[in-house]
């Protein structure tokens, strides 16, 4: 996990697509890696065409919304 954070810190799509092409289990590495690189970039880190395909994004986002830090902080929430 350390290596993957560190090799992709910029790009969460190159992160999430490392982390599969690894293998072994790469959804604990996934758990890792995601709160890691979350919390360094935001929702904003996570690349729009990724959040669209996910089915509970919708959900997932109106609960980040009731977190009193996060609130106002989706700039291009409107884009989705």
């Amino acid at each position: 996990s350390v290596y993957i954070i560190l090799k992709y810190s910029d790009d969460f799509g190159a992160a999430a697509k490392a982390n599969a092409m690894v293998g072994g289990d790469n959804a604990s590495r996934a758990v890792a890696i995601g709160m890691v690189l979350g919390a360094w970039h935001g929702i904003e880190g996570i690349p729009k065409p990724l959040r669209e395909k996910l089915n509970a994004w919708k959900q997932c986002d109106a609960l980040l919304d009731k977190l009193p830090l996060l609130k106002g902080s989706n700039a291009d929430k409107a884009e989705l």
